[in-house]
């Protein structure tokens, strides 16, 4: 059972980060960095359950990324991709569309995506 709960969610993060590649596509490189970074957070959420970290409610993706460096469940580099991550993904919700480009999203999904399928090793 565990193994088709995890080919669904694979499955759902595909088809959220192929959402959002066809809003970068149409333009719409704000939206797609909300959600692409949605999915990054619930990446996190789950990893972080994996390594048995406990918060209340729904945490920062900074606080969750700390925490994960902390117990050793990636390098610093990733945890600093992950960092720039965060932060377009904060300022693409929170309407800061000055702060960072298509190209940013174009960048920030390919890493999503290989954080995702545990393929981003080094940056």
């Amino acid at each position: 059972m565990a193994n088709i709960r995890k080919l669904v969610e694979a499955d759902l993060f595909d088809d959220f980060l192929e959402q959002a590649e066809h809003l970068l596509s149409k333009g719409y490189y704000q939206a797609s960095a909300v959600l692409a970074g949605s999915v990054l957070e619930d990446g996190l959420r789950k990893l972080c359950k994996e390594y048995s970290i406990t918060f209340q409610g729904h945490p920062k993706l900074s606080f969750m990324n700390d925490e994960l460096k902390k117990q050793g469940a990636y390098s610093k580099m990733i945890w600093r991709e992950i960092s720039k991550l965060a932060d377009l993904r904060n300022n693409a919700a929170h309407g800061n569309y000055e702060e960072f480009a298509k190209d940013d999203v174009e960048g920030m999904l390919k890493s999503v995506r290989q954080l995702m399928n545990g393929t981003l090793h080094s940056i």
